[in-house]
């Protein structure tokens, strides 16, 4: 070996320790470089030569060399910075950048982003950081890796879809109001309410939640809550009448008024029982659908108000393959006969409504004698008559009702379909009258008799059963019998049941005479039940009441010097039954011998009259008893009425008593009156049933006319008549009602759809607070009760039934604030109240409406929707999503920082400005979201500093130094022996 090669070998020593130091400066030039990751230098010796020795072969050294500089991926410590975008990593894994514009990806630990002024998340050298948008609803990845880019710098608005409102409703509450969407603009007394909403005196509590429609404007959505009962409220949804934009509402005084509906609580612990809902519809009620378009796909638009203005029922279209048709009503469903009344059926069902007709028929009749097929669309009148489809195709109607003859051709209804409909498919509508659209309950209430005088107390538990309107409506309290029936005679004229068919006859007198019944066109007077009406005719000129006698009959005329009258008592009227009512007079006369004695001379027919001391009376002096029978058989009852005088008076003579029968009108109809002559008498009777006696004009109600085989009436004073009037008859639109009750309560079942006479429905109550009277001892007609009223119905509202929910669903209603066009901005809001149907019942949440002793209150509301909002800030979570911060309180996900590692860390090349790049020795980058396979977590508002240690790195550098100079050592004691072995030469 010789003395150059040792040379050389000090000086790979000198070289390689200068590599080193170039690290140890390098790693401390970086202690403060965010995300540095420090290098470490490591030597390997390099070959040796081989030299002979007396061993044999042996090596020498020839130096060293740099074996590698590693870079150490140590965890570095972090630094707090308050800038949310500066980011650290928590584990391993590294952040990805690429250039604008670029496809290739760059790897950094150093986290110091920030936003330029295009929106680009990137790092000083701008480049820019790499993740995934993220679904601003779901928070889902959307699509591949991409460059984050915040261009949003404004949050669009989103509509709202569900308002929560949860409160506790006052258990010791009153009721305000008997309907709390009646009240909606209306006073008490029906007049419009100038507020435009519900005054506060109709309801309990009031509260409101904030909706956004699509544009982001805010709306106050009100709820108004007012005690039914002692477990059920009552509620509306509305929002101001101005920014109502709902087609089916406009030209009507119902704007805001959004949806109706009942929440029932448990009565032992105050917790929600029940929940239901009815949207408020409009103009166009009642909607039908059968087939694939549900009711929520078809959208009613009104061109033409002003050709609408009036209520028609049960408009259908079907659609046959390829177009629509208002569907013909079937010709058999009923025809009128000759004497204007309708034949079959006396109450035919067209489309779920009841149709009536008496002399005038409601009805347009074709020549064939059956009903016209667009006529039904509203049986109050031929109003849409003419209604005719203009244009369709399978998803658009257009409709005119052919009420204007100048505008046959214009569009007044539009119909759009989301769906492709199919063959057979049903549309079904109603017309509603602009009028008072949203009313159902009772008005004008009437109370008569002991229901008067604020003792009837009214609660109205279902109006959803109210769509048609039925006037005077009544109800009569029968004291006698203790039963509550109707007393609606227009009704029982239309069922043919006012003037029971079956007790209208003829004795065999005139048996072959038929009797035909005419009505006058008010017959309201007849809303007593008035049971075997019997009447007589005297055989020359009159008709004459002919029933059993009642206490109204008699009357007692008395000629007694010094006006000593006797007192007058009927004790015992067992006879009345069998004691002919015929007019007549008992004459009873005092004589000096045998005291009181009956005047063979004036007598009742058919009937004897007996005089016999009361007790022990002395017949003289004190009095006695008239008893009465029928005829001689001395078993009939008898009818006995007692005349009393003052004990102490002195018996005289011409004394006369006369005692008068005079058969009149039943007990229900005081002030009835028939009248005939003898002109008439044997063709007919007429009867008015509440004769005026202070105007003494006769108001005929009810006419007989008698009809025998040879032209001829009754002729005998054998002849008698007797009927019944049987007002029992519920109203008109409501046939199935039932009415039961007794002196403390009444109710009705609206739609009688009972399951046995122990489950009728509780639909409206009436309630007294001291029971009426009842009782033998009354009288059906003077100590009658009565209830009137009219039943105000609407198909203007839908209710919503559990069938359409799915599970975990709530209630919906319709709102519009921006009136697009064929209900393009109609909002379907969900109705959160703290319960949600689970498919079989509603379920409550842990925070849910309630009731307790406590002052109404709101516990919380809330609602989905927001409107536009300015970017204030950017959140990064844990797992690198980026939230958007924005003024209008929302914080919305818009994109997911990505992660990578490798294999191999150190197969990493360096690309300057912290970055890496990827290489055949690193692998290929494996990409995942923090926090997953293996990756770190994000750290916001601080970086990871560099993992550089000084002390040891100043180790470092001494070893260095000190190597560097032994090094040194090597070359100038090497320079030493070789400058001997020049001096050798001189």
């Amino acid at each position: 070996m010789s003395l150059s090669s040792s040379l050389f070998t000090g000086t790979s020593g000198l070289l390689n320790m200068s590599s080193a130091m170039e690290v140890v400066g390098n790693n401390i030039s970086n202690v403060n470089t965010v995300g540095y990751k420090k290098e470490h230098i490591s030597f390997a010796d390099t070959f040796s030569q081989s030299i002979g020795t007396q061993g044999g072969i042996a090596q020498i050294g020839t130096g060293m060399a740099v074996g590698d500089v590693a870079q150490i991926f140590n965890q570095g410590s972090f630094e707090s910075t308050g800038n949310m975008t500066d980011l650290a990593i928590a584990g391993n894994g590294f952040f990805m950048v690429s250039k604008a514009n670029q496809d290739m990806n760059f790897y950094t630990r150093a986290g110091n982003f920030h936003f330029d002024n295009t929106g680009k998340l990137v790092n000083p050298e701008n480049y820019i950081a790499q993740g995934w948008e993220l679904d601003s609803e779901t928070g889902k990845s959307i699509g591949s890796m991409e460059n984050i880019i915040v261009e949003a710098i404004a949050s669009p608005p989103k509509k709202t879809t569900r308002a929560s409102m949860l409160t506790n409703l006052d258990a010791d509450a009153l009721s305000r109001s008997h309907v709390l969407a009646n009240r909606w603009n209306r006073d008490i007394d029906g007049t419009i309410n100038k507020s435009g909403m519900i005054d506060s005196k109709f309801y309990e509590y009031q509260t409101a939640v904030k909706v956004y429609d699509t544009l982001g404007t805010s709306h106050d959505i009100m709820a108004y809550y007012d005690k039914m009962s002692d477990s059920t409220w009552e509620y509306v949804l509305a929002c101001d009448p101005l920014e109502d934009q709902r087609n089916l509402v406009q030209k009507t005084d119902t704007k805001g008024l959004l949806a109706k509906g009942t929440v029932t609580f448990s009565e032992v612990d105050g917790q929600l029982v029940d929940f239901t809902m009815s949207k408020f519809t409009g103009r166009i009620g009642n909607m039908q659908s059968k087939g694939v378009n549900n009711l929520n796909d078809i959208h009613y638009t009104i061109e033409n108000h002003d050709n609408m203005t009036r209520d028609g029922y049960g408009f259908q279209l079907q659609f046959d393959g390829t177009n629509w048709s208002l569907l013909d009503l079937p010709a058999n469903i009923a025809t009128i006969n000759e004497n204007g009344d309708l034949d079959g059926d006396d109450n035919p069902i067209i489309d779920g409504k009841d149709v009536w007709a008496s002399k005038n028929p409601v009805l347009d009749i074709n020549t064939d004698g059956h009903i016209n097929n667009l006529d039904i669309k509203d049986y109050n009148s031929n109003y849409y008559s003419q209604a005719r489809i203009l244009s369709v195709d399978a998803q658009y109607i257009e409709i005119n009702f052919g009420v204007d003859e100048n505008r046959k051709d214009e569009v007044d209804l539009k119909i759009k379909l989301d769906k492709i409909p199919a063959q057979n498919d049903l549309i079904g509508f109603d017309i509603n009258d602009e009028g008072a659209l949203h009313v159902q309950g009772l008005e004008k209430l009437i109370y008569s008799g002991e229901a008067k005088n604020e003792n009837t107390a009214i609660q109205i538990n279902n109006t959803d059963l109210m769509t048609i309107n039925s006037k005077d409506v009544k109800l009569v309290w029968y004291p006698v019998e203790e039963e509550w029936h109707w007393g609606n005679p227009e009704s029982a004229l239309g069922n043919k049941t006012l003037i029971s068919q079956d007790k209208i006859f003829l004795n065999e007198a005139a048996a072959d005479t038929k009797i035909d019944t005419v009505f006058s066109n008010n017959v309201s007077h007849l809303s007593m039940i008035s049971k075997d009406i019997k009447l007589q005719y005297d055989g020359t000129s009159e008709w004459n009441w002919a029933m059993p006698l009642k206490e109204q009959d008699f009357s007692s005329e008395f000629i007694i010097p010094g006006n000593e009258n006797p007192t007058v008592n009927i004790i015992n009227n067992d006879g009345h039954e069998e004691i002919t009512a015929k007019a007549g007079t008992c004459e009873m006369n005092w004589t000096e011998v045998g005291g009181w004695a009956v005047d063979a001379a004036d007598s009742i027919p058919d009937t004897t009259c007996d005089i016999v001391p009361f007790d022990d009376a002395d017949l003289s002096t004190s009095g006695f008893d008239l008893i009465m029978k029928q005829g001689a058989d001395p078993d009939a009852k008898t009818t006995t009425i007692r005349y009393e005088f003052d004990p102490f008076r002195l018996p005289d003579s011409d004394q006369t008593i006369k005692l008068t029968i005079n058969p009149g009108p039943p007990v229900e109809y005081p002030n009835a009156k028939i009248s005939s002559s003898a002109d008439t008498a044997q063709s007919k009777i007429n009867f008015d049933f509440n004769f005026n006696e202070i105007t003494n004009q006769f108001n005929n109600d009810v006419t007989f006319d008698f009809l025998s085989e040879d032209g001829s009436g009754p002729s005998t004073s054998q002849t008698e008549l007797m009927f019944t009037i049987n007002p029992d008859s519920p109203p008109i639109n409501y046939k199935n009602a039932i009415l039961f009750g007794d002196e403390k309560e009444v109710f009705i079942d609206i739609d009688g759809l009972k399951i046995d006479s122990e489950h009728k429905e509780k639909h409206i109550a009436f309630e007294f607070k001291e029971p009426l009277a009842k009782g033998l001892t009354l009288n059906n007609h003077t100590d009658k009760s009565e209830i009137n009223f009219d039943i105000q119905g609407s198909n203007s509202w839908q209710p919503l039934v559990t069938d359409d929910l799915d599970k975990d669903e709530y209630f919906r209603f319709t709102t519009d604030f921006l009136g697009g066009a064929e209900g393009s901005t109609e909002m379907e809001i969900e109705f959160d109240i703290g319960t949600k149907f689970d498919g079989l019942k509603f379920i409550n949440d842990p925070m849910t409406t309630t009731q307790y002793a406590k002052s109404s209150s709101l516990i919380s509301r809330a609602s989905d929707g927001y409107g536009v909002g300015d970017l204030q800030d950017v959140h990064v979570t844990s797992d690198g999503v980026l939230n958007g911060i924005y003024s209008n309180g929302q914080s919305i996900p818009l994109y997911r920082l990505g992660l990578a590692k490798f294999v191999n860390d150190n197969g990493l090349n360096k690309e300057g400005g912290n970055l890496f790049r990827e290489t055949l020795d690193s692998g290929q980058a494996i990409v995942n979201k923090p926090g997953e396979n293996g990756l770190g977590t994000i750290s916001p508002k601080k970086l990871e500093m560099s993992n550089v240690d000084i002390a040891e790195e100043f180790v470092s550098m001494i070893t260095t130094q000190r190597g560097f100079q032994a090094n040194s050592k090597t070359i100038t004691t090497v320079d030493d022996m070789m400058g001997t072995v020049i001096q050798m030469k001189r």
